[in-house]
């Protein structure tokens, strides 16, 4: 088991991808991780409602990004087929969920991947509202016959049943 950013670190590296996208950055942990872990990124977009916590990252990193706003305004700000991975990991509950993989999907070009966080397996989770990305996940990419593949994480205690879901473009 490693930590999400590892998992993310180890296929960004490994596929020498160099434009990223992650939706919902919360603290920054992720984002600082991969910015530091991965140092062929040409372009990191940090999308989310509230980013001031994260600015001061600008000034250390010129390939970052930063768009603060409504993550689905933000995907019409990208290109199509311009980003070589996009993490979701933004509103849990199954609308919100639903709506970052429909507006993000297409930016992810061919050969990329789209992938997100707590993918929650086996007990309920204990905030009910994360219950949402697993329906979304499965509902858009398993339903459909997509690859959609899981890594167990073990980022706190908390996320003892919880998986990064990955699906190959």
């Amino acid at each position: 088991m490693a930590a999400r950013w590892e998992i993310l670190a180890d296929i960004i590296n490994d596929r020498g991808f160099k434009q990223v996208a992650e939706i919902g950055i919360a603290t920054g942990a992720t984002t600082s991780y991969l910015l530091n872990l991965c140092p062929q990124l040409e372009r990191y977009v940090a999308v989310d409602v509230y980013l001031g916590h994260i600015r001061v990252m600008e000034k250390e990193h010129p390939n970052l990004d930063l768009l603060e706003m409504d993550s689905v305004q933000a995907a019409q700000q990208i290109e199509d087929g311009s980003l070589d991975l996009v993490f979701i990991d933004a509103d849990h509950a199954y609308e919100s969920v639903m709506a970052d993989i429909i507006a993000w999907l297409h930016k992810v070009r061919p050969g990329g991947v789209i992938c997100g966080h707590d993918y929650w397996q086996g007990h309920p989770h204990p905030l009910p509202a994360v219950d949402g990305v697993k329906e979304a996940v499965d509902k858009v990419f398993v339903a459909h016959h997509r690859s959609c593949y899981t890594q167990h994480i073990c980022d706190t205690s908390v996320h003892k049943n919880c998986y990064v879901w990955i699906t190959n473009i």
